[in-house]
């Protein structure tokens, strides 16, 4: 299988069409000749085979927010499960390494949905939906990891605080709707440690926060992430350590261990000094 850009493959378009059209219903409908404009601008990579399109990725560029944002990301129902979607947006992450990073809208009950964080990408916001059942639009991003202003600033702690990445769990102890935090968690508001110690959370954690089932819920403990640093790292590096994790622990069999370990690889991208957690099997 290979990687390509349209302009160089212009045999395969009508495919990209044909299968375009087979998942419209969840991709929603596309302007007549957008298609060709955007193979103009370089705007579609497609994986090829023997001939035939196993999937595309189609884009825009953002130029005045110096982004990409995924308009259609589909592979051949014939040809999933086998790390092409993957495949497809490691290439346009090469092909736009220069920009800030990568964003898309999914709607929250679509099955994509459980892909995005696969792929690395974060649940930044949602927004009401238009569709019949108003159902959410959910903002998932994927950060190249090029430092910002703040970044530039420089630390504002002393080089002896330690860093601390909360896990989910930890987190949802010290902010959720019930309050009732563990004893062990209750430990890091200690009136004698806050000096020694920085409170932080990672990206993942914002996927973790999407899966609440009330819509309040979700935007309260978001905005609450507000009062801690978001470690941030390099995304190449986090996807090379996710191969490792597995490659050392085994495939992970559940949505919650692939997320236990898209956690504990964001602190380690991160730079934390320590990962924090009450998940009996990672620290198994």
């Amino acid at each position: 299988m290979e990687i390509s850009c349209i302009v160089q493959a212009p045999e395969l378009l009508d495919k990209v069409k044909a299968l375009w059209r087979r998942n419209s219903r969840t991709l929603g409908p596309f302007p007549a000749g957008a298609f060709e404009e955007h193979t103009a601008k370089g705007q579609i990579l497609v994986a090829k085979a023997n001939g035939d399109c196993l999937g595309y990725v189609l884009f825009r560029d953002v130029v005045t927010r110096n982004q990409v944002a995924i308009t259609h990301l589909c592979v051949d129902e014939s040809a999933r499960d086998r790390g092409i979607a993957g495949q497809l947006v490691g290439s346009l992450r090469q092909l736009r390494a220069h920009t800030r990073g990568i964003g898309l809208w999914c709607r929250r009950d679509y099955e994509a949905a459980n892909l995005w964080p696969k792929l690395g990408f974060v649940a930044h916001s949602e927004r009401p939906g238009r569709g019949r059942n108003n159902e959410p639009l959910v903002y998932w991003w994927l950060d190249h990891g090029h430092p910002d202003l703040l970044d530039l600033a420089g630390p504002e702690r002393p080089e002896d605080v330690l860093v601390l990445a909360l896990d989910a769990n930890v987190f949802f102890d010290l902010e959720g709707q019930d309050r009732q935090i563990d004893f062990e968690s209750r430990g890091l508001l200690a009136n004698w440690l806050q000096p020694q110690v920085e409170l932080c959370v990672t990206r993942e954690l914002l996927t973790e926060i999407q899966r609440h089932p009330d819509a309040e819920e979700r935007y309260r403990l978001r905005t609450t992430t507000g009062q801690y640093r978001l470690l941030k790292g390099d995304g190449t590096t986090f996807t090379k350590l996710i191969k490792s994790l597995d490659e050392v622990l085994g495939p992970a069999t559940s949505e919650s261990q692939e997320s236990d370990r898209r956690q504990l690889a964001w602190a380690v991208v991160g730079d934390a000094d320590h990962f924090i957690t009450r998940d009996g099997g990672v620290l198994d």
